[in-house]
């Protein structure tokens, strides 16, 4: 069960659109659970270089999410969709579909622990790397029972790009098919 929520949360405006990191939702701290929610077409867009999290956009916290469907969301800098910085997350039994960035179409995290569990990304680009998702640096990352389905990037990693530092990576019992990469790891 959660603890108390110390976070902040900055709604989209009307438009679905909100130009700051997190376009439907900035949390910093705390233990936030996200319950059968609809993310759709949000935007992050604070400057060329620092977008981050088109729907949602966490760091420094304990993130519970299940049964959400994030779908047409855009940050121009990194998590399409999900960005996650220095964070604890799980999110399970949702579905990621449409997202564009430069790095992860879908979901971005760097330096989390990250344990995703019947998760589909689908339809996800990224200009970089990453089209489903992307992890870097420290942190153990599970990727269990996922679905990654006709994702694209122009460099690395279509369905996943990893780049980690430390930490364990694995992938137990997960699809990957149809994904198009530029130049390696179309898986």
């Amino acid at each position: 069960e959660a603890g108390p929520v110390d976070t902040r949360i900055q709604p989209s405006a009307s438009s679905d659109v909100y130009k700051r990191p997190g376009g439907h939702m900035h949390i910093e701290g705390g233990k936030p659970r996200v319950l059968d929610t609809g993310m759709l077409r949000g935007h992050a867009d604070v400057s060329p270089t620092v977008g981050y999290g088109g729907s949602l956009n966490a760091k420094n916290t304990d993130l519970f999410m299940a049964r959400c469907h994030i779908e047409d969301n855009s940050s121009t800098r990194a998590g399409g969709s999900i960005s996650l910085k220095r964070s604890i997350a799980h999110i399970e039994q949702s579905s990621v579909y449409s997202g564009t960035s430069t790095d992860g179409g879908g979901l971005f995290c760097i330096d989390t622990n990250l344990r995703l569990l019947g998760v589909v990304f689908k339809d996800n680009v990224a200009s970089n790397d990453g089209g489903g998702l992307y992890t870097a640096g420290t942190g153990d990352v599970f990727v269990e029972q996922c679905h990654l389905v006709s994702n694209e990037t122009h460099r690395n990693g279509a369905g996943m790009c990893v780049r980690m530092k430390r930490g364990r990576h694995e992938v137990i019992q997960s699809v990957f098919e149809q994904n198009f990469a530029g130049y390696s790891g179309a898986g």
